[in-house]
């Protein structure tokens, strides 16, 4: 499972699953988290640019985004995480390389991978997209 956030750090500084961790990203638990690490998608007022321009170096024996997230917590810049709507996912892409190379969207072919994506284009839920795929495509 990969996300852009971690509910909580370990000791050192590394990644350690928060009890809520599971029920926040599967959408139990709905709302805005102040959490200890965030990375890649990451939205802040030009107002805080110049506090953040050393971020990613900060601490040079961790990786630049956990660096950031050090520097963050170290200086009171509170990082958040809101569930409250969905933006999109990543796409599985493992399959991809068994796919032929002239298909155009080659995630709707790999269905137990893109599930949410399916059913998002087509407005369907999952029982009913599992039968109508079996059918059409085996």
């Amino acid at each position: 499972m990969f996300t852009n956030f971690w509910g909580s750090v370990s000791a050192n500084g590394y990644y350690e699953r928060s009890q809520d961790y599971l029920d926040i990203v599967e959408g139990d638990l709905k709302g805005f988290w102040n959490v200890p690490f965030i990375s890649a998608a990451i939205l802040f007022s030009a107002e805080k640019l110049q506090f953040f321009m050393e971020a990613y170096n900060y601490e040079r024996k961790l990786d630049a985004d956990m660096s950031f997230a050090k520097f963050c917590r170290d200086h009171g810049h509170f990082m958040y995480v809101d569930n409250q709507e969905h933006y999109g996912q990543l796409l599985s892409t493992e399959q991809f390389a068994s796919l032929s190379e002239t298909l155009i969207h080659a995630e709707v072919y790999d269905y137990p991978a893109n599930k949410e994506l399916w059913e998002k284009r087509l407005g369907l839920k999952s029982p009913y997209l599992a039968q109508m795929y079996m059918i059409f495509h085996f």
